[in-house]
């Protein structure tokens, strides 16, 4: 696959407004830049159902285990990819892109595992153009909260290559109408994230340790027996004795030296 590298993430910012305005994402990254915006819609929603795991069909309808359910002030965007770029590279950029920024991942599929395309296309998202083999797509659900405004963005970025070789990126984000400050990932999320970067940051748990998270963090952990990290930030040997106490061993955790980031960082040891 092609590395698009660091150049498609230089001035890239994610910009929480007022819970008046809509969510936007200024300036776009190159590949985005350098391709055809082939549709743009922001619009008041009622309500809008974001999948946090895959989809199924069932009764010809939609259907999925979790989801978030929210209204708000959304805006799409999509981009017919210029030939030059693969839309899983950037895919992945703009999703690094989005945590850099300080939003966490809910749910995270490839391929086959988010299920049939087609109902990503027409009944999650209504865009026929985002149709297409179901081992070529990828999307993303990612959360960010501003405790300081009070105010909770969604962002949903999907991807696909039809057949006929065109790619598209779909970013849906939406500005919540409430907050809804319990939503979590999955510890199969946080596994696959910590596998493909190598590391799990996040910016908000720079306090001590949240039983959620921990609860999380142990599940993920117990989900490959061999998985040894690193914990890195100031409350870094809180967090580590909390999941010791839950059962995990200490061999399969260890402390690395803080560098003055803010938040809790997880590495992977190889």
């Amino acid at each position: 696959m092609r590395n698009l590298g660091a150049s498609c993430l230089i001035g890239f910012l994610l910009i929480f407004t007022s819970a008046t305005q809509a969510v936007t994402l200024e300036p776009k990254p190159l590949a985005l830049r350098q391709s055809q915006l082939v549709f743009e819609q922001t619009k008041t929603v009622p309500t809008f159902t974001y999948p946090s795991s895959a989809v199924h069909r069932v009764a010809g309808k939609a259907s999925m285990r979790n989801s978030v359910h929210t209204g708000g002030i959304q805006t799409e965007k999509m981009w017919h990819l210029a030939s030059a770029y693969n839309a899983i590279d950037v895919f992945n950029e703009v999703r690094t892109a989005l945590q850099m920024q300080g939003m966490h991942v809910l749910y995270w599929c490839t391929g086959r595992e988010c299920g049939p395309s087609n109902l990503w296309a027409n009944q999650i998202f209504n865009q026929a153009e985002l149709y297409g083999p179901d081992d070529q797509q990828a999307y993303a659900l990612l959360t960010a909260i501003n405790s300081e405004a009070n105010t909770q963005s969604l962002s949903a970025v999907y991807t696909v290559t039809r057949g006929n070789g065109r790619a598209y990126v779909y970013l849906n984000q939406v500005q919540m109408d409430e907050v809804q400050a319990e939503l979590n990932p999955e510890p199969s999320t946080l596994l696959k994230q910590l596998k493909e970067d190598g590391v799990l940051h996040f910016l908000s748990l720079d306090k001590e340790p949240d039983e959620r998270w921990v609860a999380l963090f142990v599940q993920m952990l117990r989900q490959n027996s061999t998985l040894r990290v690193a914990l890195q930030g100031d409350t870094a040997d809180l967090w580590r004795d909390q999941m010791l106490a839950q059962g995990i061993a200490s061999a399969r955790i260890e402390l690395a030296a803080s560098e003055g980031e803010k938040g809790l960082s997880i590495r992977l040891m190889r």
